[in-house]
């Protein structure tokens, strides 16, 4: 008897349903990396079935753009009640729609506190009669799986260059002084990039070491697991990979300083390039080293001492040259481990704010009541302030509905957007 059965659904197509004026209709949809899709169906009943039986009324589906693909999650969802909104306005304006899915998209939609691009959507779903509920059982989003998984599994791997970040360092020695420049890659093509002052008389392998041990120090801190590095010095590269022996201490504990940080990646590469492949690298490293101001949208740090501390072969003695340098020393600083590089010292770097924070003269008229001599500037610092508020030594915005929204700095916003458009962390809305 199930066999027959079975030959009977082979033999017969399926045959979409033409819905009625005004009839209810349930749509499913579904969301990869790349692709969003959305099945519209209608329950009816059936000869020989107990329950309603949803039958096909229409499918649509879209292959995001670089973009949307950095869309989250929850967006990607929204945005596909959007998207089958427009293909198939015709069924919306006639029959109501019922979107079942898992995600709770009645209060993200719905959500006063909605802006940006999710509420250009609620603006334009509003004329349409459109209900969320949650998914009850699987039965057509079965099909919404099906075509968005089978369109991913087709498109071209285009994406395949941007597996892992990649990175660019360089070193330059100049009359005027050292300098290092460091160029950070996302997955997504997106660029980070830092010059570094060295305010010390080194060489210039010392120099392209600072740079290397910059960049993953920084790679670290920014929580990325696989990296690429490529840069136009073969001794660093090839001792590093071990290709080439450190005889020299500082060599040797510059070395060891990177194979120690190297530890904490999941992959890590390091290849010798052209220098003609590494001159945006150079470009900043020459920066830092004539002291040349940086560009807009460039970090800056200074280095005051050495990174590592290593022996000195000749007198035995620790050595962290030069001895002139004027920056104070911590206790930390005075441990010597042979050959070896100790941790890397965080009093060594000082960070140079490009931009001075914002927050500042709000911040000034809300904590002390100070104001600017300047009358035009002062009454524009009081009238805004009525939307601000500090709270436990934070500074936050208060929005329409009452919700405190962190205030932040230039370079933290750099920093945010650099993880969230390489897909790192989770959502920033409340900041």
């Amino acid at each position: 008897m199930a066999l027959e059965e079975i030959k009977t659904l082979l033999v017969g197509n399926p045959i979409m349903a033409a819905p009625d004026i005004g009839e209810p209709m349930l749509l499913y949809i579904s969301a990869t990396n790349q692709v969003v899709s959305a099945v519209l169906v209608v329950e009816r009943e059936s000869e020989g079935h107990k329950f309603q039986v949803q039958k096909l009324v229409y499918y649509v589906s879209e292959v995001l753009t670089p973009c949307k693909s950095r869309y989250l999650h929850y967006q990607k969802i929204a945005y596909t009640v959007f998207m089958a909104c427009q293909k198939l306005r015709h069924y919306f304006q006639e029959c109501s729609i019922i979107v079942a899915s898992e995600v709770p998209l009645n209060y993200i939609i719905n959500n006063r506190d909605a802006i940006g691009r999710i509420a250009k959507w609620v603006i334009e779903l509003l004329p349409f009669e459109i209900t969320y509920k949650p998914r009850q059982a699987i039965k057509s989003q079965v099909l919404a799986d099906y075509i968005a998984e089978w369109t991913e599994a087709e498109l071209p791997r285009e994406y395949s260059a941007y597996s892992h970040w990649t990175m660019y360092f360089d070193g330059s020695k100049m009359l005027a002084g050292l300098g290092a420049g460091v160029i950070l890659i996302s997955r997504t093509g997106d660029t980070v990039r830092y010059v570094l002052q060295i305010m010390y008389t080194d060489s210039n392998n010392a120099a392209e070491y600072e740079a290397l041990l910059h960049d993953l120090r920084m790679a670290t801190s920014m929580g990325i697991q696989r990296l690429e590095v490529r840069g136009d010095s073969n001794l660093e590269i090839s001792q590093v990979n071990g290709e080439f022996d450190a005889k020299d201490p500082k060599m040797a504990a510059y070395r060891n300083a990177v194979l120690r940080i190297s530890a904490r990646f999941e992959g890590l590469e390091f290849h010798h390039v052209a220098r003609d492949s590494n001159q945006a690298a150079d470009v900043l490293a020459r920066m830092g080293a004539k002291r040349d101001p940086v560009p807009k949208n460039t970090f800056l740090e200074r280095l005051f001492k050495p990174s590592v501390v290593w022996q000195d072969d000749v007198t035995g003695a620790p050595s962290d040259e030069p001895a002139h340098n004027a920056s104070p020393k911590n206790e930390q600083d005075d441990q010597v481990i042979s050959g070896s590089a100790l941790e890397e010292t965080p009093s060594a770097h000082e960070v140079m704010a490009l931009i001075a924070p914002w927050t500042e003269p709000l911040l000034a008229y809300l904590t002390q009541h100070q104001l600017p001599k300047d009358k035009t500037e002062a009454q524009r610092i009081v009238h805004g302030s009525k939307v601000y508020k500090v709270h436990e030594g934070e500074h936050y915005k208060k929005s329409t509905t009452g919700v405190l929204q962190r205030c932040i700095s230039e370079e933290e916003g750099r920093k945010l957007l650099v993880e969230i458009h390489a897909g790192m962390g989770v959502h920033h809305a409340t900041v």
